[in-house]
């Protein structure tokens, strides 16, 4: 999956026939990208009954689901943020890691990750040495958790 991540208002703009959401759509598919929906998203947006619109742009997307190391990642960007919206830190904790995943290692000292979610800003500490995200094992190899577990 790519660099495009739906939060819970993109789906329900979509859902509201927003021309400039389903424009955005329509780009990111001629330019063969698949924007992710976060499960969690997803279940903040669904109401059941006939949802139309928001099962067509479904169509178009990669649904991410949230497993128990995404579920302590998550957890972790609430600690750090001081936080408690877990949906919109799935968003977020998604959207990194696929940033990571398209990325070489990350090096450098004193390195932060400007993060911007509905209502919740915070920045995430990248520091002193290669940080990644491991797919095999489902979480972040490296530094970057010691960075997240530790007091500011």
């Amino acid at each position: 999956m790519t660099g495009l991540t739906y939060d819970t208002g993109a789906l329900l703009a979509a859902e509201a026939n927003d021309r400039r959401m389903w424009a955005l759509h329509r780009r990111a598919l001629e330019r063969l990208h698949t924007p992710t929906v976060p499960a969690a998203t997803l279940a903040h947006a669904w109401r059941g009954g006939p949802q139309p619109l928001l099962s067509r742009i479904l169509d178009g997307c990669g649904i991410e689901a949230l497993d128990e190391p995404g579920a302590r990642v998550v957890g972790q960007l609430l600690a750090r943020s001081n936080t408690t919206d877990v949906v919109d830190a799935s968003v977020v904790a998604g959207a990194l890691r696929r940033v990571m995943q398209s990325l070489p290692a990350i090096s450098g000292t004193s390195r932060r990750w400007p993060v911007r979610s509905a209502g919740a800003s915070t920045s995430l500490p990248c520091s002193r040495a290669k940080q990644w995200w491991s797919p095999a094992s489902g979480s972040w190899q490296g530094p970057f958790l010691e960075a997240h577990t530790q007091s500011s």
